[in-house]
This record gives C-alpha cells, structure tokens and sequence, in this order.
C-alpha cells in the first residue's frame, strides 16, 4: 500500500464527533501495534515479499505503528464507514443480533458490544483474532472491563457450510473476501439469513477499481463485486466513493 495510494483516497473529514474520535484512539493504535510487531520480531517472522508476499496480517501493524497524515485519513474513512453501519442499523429491527467479520484493530464500539451482549460476534479465527486476545483483551485497563461474550470460527468451518442462514449481517473488506476461486465469499453470503446484509468496506480496493478502467476486467476487487452482484439471492448495492462501499441483502 503506496502513501500515493492513499493519497488518493484522501477525505475531508470533522474529528469533532466524540464517537469517531473515540474510535480512533492513535495512541491506542500505536501502542497495539507495537506489540504485535514485537511480537513478529521475538517470533523471528520473515517479511521479505519474496517469503510472505503481501500478506496484510504482517505489514498492517506497521502501516499503523508509522502512520502519517495519510494513512491516518484511510483509517479515519473505515471507522466512518463502520460508524454509518452502527447509526443505520441500531434500534431498527433490522439491528442485527449475530454479525460474523473479522478483528483486526482495537476500538471501543466493538468492545462494548461483546460486554452489552446486544449484538453477538463471531470472528473468523485468524492471527488477526490472536492479536486482539493477545495484546488488547489481555491488557489489564481492557480486561477490566469484561467479561466479553463472543465467538470465533475457522475459515474452513464456514466453507464447510456450518453455519448456512445463520448470521443477520456479515462486515468485512474486500482484501478479506478476495481470493483465487471466492470459494470463501460465496460461504459467508450462503451463512446469511433470508432478510440479512453482507457489507464491504474498502469494496474498490484503495479506489483502484475506478482509477485502472482500462483494467477493469483484471481488476480483483472487480470480480468480487461481479460475483456478490451476480447472486440471485442477494439485492446489491454499491456506492462508487473513495474507498467504496457495497451493500448485498438475501432476498430468497
């Protein structure tokens, strides 16, 4: 991820609302990601590209321990992201109950869901998971406050079918979803119940999905889009602005 990349993608945006700063607490952040790249060090992980590739549980806590202007605005656009999906499905009926996605950084709106227990969580059961456990739900100022109710699955207990109509919301973004065969995208849209949503954050992949035309039809981010589009069972919705946005709803 280039800093022109997220040049890009810049927005304008108000850090007067208390709830978005609170969700992006830096100090918070940095400290997290301090000690998951310890972590990596004391663990002699290698993170030559020709070892890992771009592996993005390995480089986002770098990204996050050095961030500039830059990439603090790409971390401002999701949390807004994820605070729009908060104010437009809480106290609804459509407010979902069971929400399956990954964790990937500490926040306070998640954390107080898992100790409210109005929306129960399962996370995909991934290194991204371990951190959280590891380095933030175990810090004593954390852990304070618990208990914390949720639940985690693997990957291949989802493409296994294990939980086929179960959850009322699916959230991830699109780098989450995208794979050789979407083999995986295709299970998390088949374990959402008739009435429920699939939301991608970052669906455009840092905007390249509008910059590249003349590579459209190359374009990873692209396909998952075609493919989420192309669900008969799924009304779908995506909204073409910086980082994009794509609602899918099950409708049979």
């Amino acid at each position: 991820m280039s800093t022109q990349d997220i040049e890009k993608q810049r927005v304008s945006l108000d850090f007067s609302s208390n709830d978005v700063t609170s969700m992006l607490d830096y100090d918070l952040l940095q400290d997290f990601a301090s000690k998951v790249i310890a972590h990596h060090s004391n663990a002699n992980v290698d993170k030559r590209t020709v070892a890992v590739g771009d592996i993005p549980e390995l480089f986002h806590h770098d990204f996050i321990y050095q961030a500039n202007d830059d990439f603090r605005d790409y971390l401002a656009t999701i949390a807004l992201n994820s605070l729009f999906l908060v104010d437009l499905f809480r106290g609804t009926p459509d407010n979902p109950s069971q929400v399956l996605t990954y964790w990937a950084d500490p926040g306070t709106e998640k954390l107080n869901d898992l100790i409210d227990g109005g929306t129960h969580y399962t996370f995909i059961n991934e290194s991204f998971l371990y951190n959280i456990e590891e380095f933030y739900l175990n810090d004593p100022s954390i852990a304070s406050k618990g208990p914390f109710s949720y639940s985690a699955i693997n990957r291949s207990d989802i493409l296994a079918g294990e939980k086929t109509d179960f959850f009322d919301a699916a959230y991830f973004t699109a780098r989450q979803l995208v794979d050789l065969n979407f083999k995986f995208i295709d299970a998390v849209m088949d374990s959402i119940k008739v009435g429920g949503w699939i939301v991608v954050k970052d669906a455009a992949g840092l905007g390249s999905l509008y910059r590249d035309s003349m590579k459209i039809h190359k374009n990873y981010f692209g396909d998952l889009n075609r493919k989420i589009r192309d669900r008969s069972d799924f009304r779908t919705y995506h909204f073409p602005m910086h980082l994009g946005l794509t609602f899918a709803k099950k409708i049979g």
